[in-house]
């Protein structure tokens, strides 16, 4: 299976956009800018880490780990944001949060199959 890059970056920019969006509320509770602020880190994070790879095909290790604790944290925060625990959001604010957390699923889609791919080739060999 070929995976270029983009198909990762794409929604990682997606992600980050909106949670830079939702910063520029200024109706956010402070834990929901505590939230909004760990999803922005984290998918910073994992843009570099997936710029950073020379081939995304052969990442398997570090895409593993790594791109799953920061997908868990984004899609998390997300699901915590949309319950409203922390307070309210406008629909404005909602239909960011469910940008983040679509992006943030699309991201896990692709890499699991991007690991399912490497899985199946190594027992191949």
């Amino acid at each position: 299976m070929s995976m270029h890059r983009e198909e990762f970056i794409n929604p990682l920019n997606a992600v980050i956009n909106a949670c830079e969006s939702l910063r520029g509320e200024s109706e956010l509770s402070f834990y929901q800018e505590r939230f909004v602020d760990a999803m922005l880190r984290s998918a910073h994070t994992m843009r570099d880490l997936v710029i950073s790879i020379p081939e995304i095909a052969s990442a398997r290790e570090i895409l593993s780990y790594e791109a799953r604790s920061h997908l868990a944290s984004i899609i998390g925060y997300a699901e915590v944001l949309l319950d409203q625990v922390e307070g309210r959001l406008t629909p404005t604010q909602q239909r960011h949060v469910q940008a983040v957390r679509a992006n943030g699923a699309q991201m896990l889609n692709l890499l699991v199959r991007l690991l399912e791919s490497a899985d199946q080739s190594g027992s191949q060999l």
